[in-house]
């Protein structure tokens, strides 16, 4: 988390807004998960509460739940959820949000659907809900496998 949480910090040089970390107090020490795709996602959500958020704040917030698969096997679902305080979503917008899209000046907006196509290849649900006005939330959902190293303590490894 350190490295999306540095690449945000750099990427709000620019602009008055306060970024905020919310770690819960339940996620296990090693997840193990696809690093890459999941950090890809993470920045393509983080870079959209950027570019829409003018003033306030950026939340990410990760929590984890522990469940048991159809085959008994001990699982987590992890939860990213990034909240902003930007200009939000107007329903119309929201119908079409993880499709193609023209943006003005005719360039294409696909960042949104790789983020959608990503979650999906990696297992997992992303969903977004808005409020025209007062901004956005997006949560991604991740089911992973727990550590599976009960005597490493202290590790934040992603694996």
């Amino acid at each position: 988390m350190c490295d999306v949480s540095d690449y945000v910090v750099n990427n709000l040089k620019e602009k008055e807004l306060r970024f905020v970390v919310d770690l819960g107090n339940d996620i296990p020490d090693i997840l193990i998960g696809d690093y890459e795709k999941t950090r890809n996602v993470l920045t393509i959500l983080l870079d959209n509460a950027i570019k829409h958020t003018k003033e306030g704040s950026i939340t990410l917030s990760v929590d984890s739940f522990p469940y048991s698969d159809e085959n008994e096997k001990d699982m987590e679902t992890i939860n990213f959820t990034i909240s902003d305080t930007g200009v939000g979503l107007t329903d119309e917008a929201m119908e079409n949000l993880f499709e193609i899209q023209k943006s003005e000046g005719g360039r294409m907006n696909v960042s949104l659907t790789v983020a959608k196509k990503i979650t999906e290849l990696l297992g997992g649900e992303l969903v977004c809900d808005s409020t025209y006005g007062a901004g956005s939330t997006f949560t991604l959902s991740l089911s992973i496998f727990p550590k599976l190293f009960p005597n490493i303590n202290n590790s934040s490894t992603f694996s």
